[in-house]
């Protein structure tokens, strides 16, 4: 597959697309790497959070989509994702880790709070295998452990205004 592709995953007759979030090396070794909100009342997230185990069986279609990003030069590259929307980004990430060619990239990813920072972990370790990568953590109602731990860059929601002049 390439970054930015998505699968369509079928259980019990429920259908639903899901970001491609693993990188294609993984793809190639035979796994697909998806990430599922649990979502309060969604039928199929639900399903696959709670009563689906090891060894069922659910449907896939073959990865598809024309999420692209334009990686072949040293233009910047501009990322802007909330929540679980980070997903269709984390392939992108992945694909450059370890470049010596990656382009420059900034990510500005907002999150309400360090509670529900999606994928934390995952993108500062994928920051220090891009030296081009840069993040901006927005947070939207830190609490006072994120502001005392100095979690994020800046409150607030994502913007236009958010987005440094040079980059657009």
């Amino acid at each position: 597959f390439a970054p930015g592709e998505h699968v369509v995953l079928e259980a019990q007759g429920i259908r639903r697309s899901y970001s491609l979030c693993g990188s294609p090396e993984e793809a190639r070794a035979g796994r697909y790497r998806i990430a599922v909100k649990h979502v309060a009342g969604g039928r199929l997230s639900t399903l696959l959070h709670e009563r689906l185990a090891v060894g069922d069986t659910v449907g896939l279609e073959a990865p598809g989509g024309i999420f692209r990003l334009p990686t072949g030069g040293a233009q910047p590259v501009v990322l802007v994702a909330a929540g679980v929307g980070i997903t269709p980004f984390l392939g992108h990430l992945e694909h450059l880790a370890g470049r010596a060619d990656a382009p420059p990239v900034t990510l500005y990813y907002g999150s309400r709070s360090g509670a529900e920072h999606a994928f934390r972990e995952r993108i500062a370790a994928l920051a220090r295998t891009i030296p081009s990568l840069r993040v901006v953590d927005l947070y939207s109602r830190p609490t006072e452990a994120d502001r005392r731990a100095g979690a994020f860059a800046r409150e607030g929601r994502i913007t236009a205004d958010t987005i440094d002049a040079e980059l657009i």
